[in-house]
């Protein structure tokens, strides 16, 4: 599940994620306009990815985290002047927040594990951001995923 997911390829351009069903969740409107994008590159939306409109203004999300792990100007990009990031979770805080949904957490992500597993092996030299992680989430009836692209503090 990509929280946020915006106009990002992740879940079609990281061979990790080929045959494991994805959840990209944004505002109507980014659904929308990204729907309309697959439709032009690839005649469809791919099979196993799943597009999921929801208006995080008025559902249950929380709140934006606190630390900005010297982050403050992707926060005023993103958070203030564009209004598009709006919700954080402490680490602490989503196991309880995926039980209320029928998800458990099974391999929390952060960002020297990101850079050990997908920066590396592409010889990337980038650095990944404290503010996004990424976890491993399985349900009951054995649907899995990973949650990804959510900002939040530590």
């Amino acid at each position: 599940m990509i929280l946020g997911a915006g106009y990002g390829t992740r879940a079609y351009r990281l061979p990790q994620l080929v045959g494991i069903p994805i959840c990209e969740v944004d505002l109507p409107t980014n659904i929308a306009r990204k729907a309309a994008a697959l439709q032009r590159c690839f005649g469809r939306v791919p099979p196993g990815v799943t597009l999921l409109p929801v208006d995080f203004a008025h559902g249950r999300f929380g709140q934006d985290g606190q630390a900005m792990y010297g982050a403050e100007p992707d926060y005023q990009y993103f958070v203030v002047k564009q209004g598009l990031w709006k919700f954080g979770r402490y680490p602490e805080e989503v196991e309880g927040f995926l039980a209320e949904y029928g998800w458990g957490e099974c391999e929390p992500v952060g960002p020297d594990e990101d850079a050990d597993r997908y920066l590396e092996p592409a010889r990337r030299t980038l650095t990944a951001s404290e503010i996004e992680r990424a976890l491993y989430a399985e349900r009951a009836d054995g649907l899995s995923g990973y949650l990804t692209n959510w900002p939040m503090s530590a």
